[in-house]
């Protein structure tokens, strides 16, 4: 049982693939680069969240700081490297700044969707 102490304003939701889809690998390359050896580990942002009167505070851009470094700190940990990745609705110019800013790249189109897939690429730490 959980108690919850407050309002919660931002929130987050992470979630490990066991790798990156081999159409998103092919995308950005990778393929070639990464045996089955040295797997990437993929990890989608999904959910996040802010309540609107606790928006423009950038609580936002602190969830999302949290989840990268977490999901950095996995990668690091098993000496893989780290593939990052979000769908945003093309319309949703404010989310997309807010993932661009945090240093996620456009990767295209999801096929038969209004969505875009973002990308954030960390290296195998050495």
């Amino acid at each position: 049982m959980q108690k919850q102490v407050g309002d919660i304003l931002s929130s987050v939701t992470i979630v490990r693939h066991v790798s990156a889809p081999s159409k998103v690998q092919a995308q950005l390359g990778l393929e070639a680069e990464h045996t089955a050896s040295e797997q990437v580990l993929h990890w989608e942002l999904n959910a996040v969240y802010t309540a609107p009167g606790a928006r423009r505070r950038g609580l936002g851009r602190k969830v999302i700081e949290a989840a990268v470094k977490e999901a950095r700190g996995a990668a690091d940990s098993e000496g893989k490297p780290c593939l990052i990745t979000v769908l945003v609705k093309k319309n949703n110019t404010a989310a997309r700044i807010l993932y661009e800013r945090a240093g996620f790249q456009a990767l295209g189109g999801v096929d038969g969707d209004d969505a875009l897939r973002l990308f954030l690429w960390t290296a195998r730490s050495t």
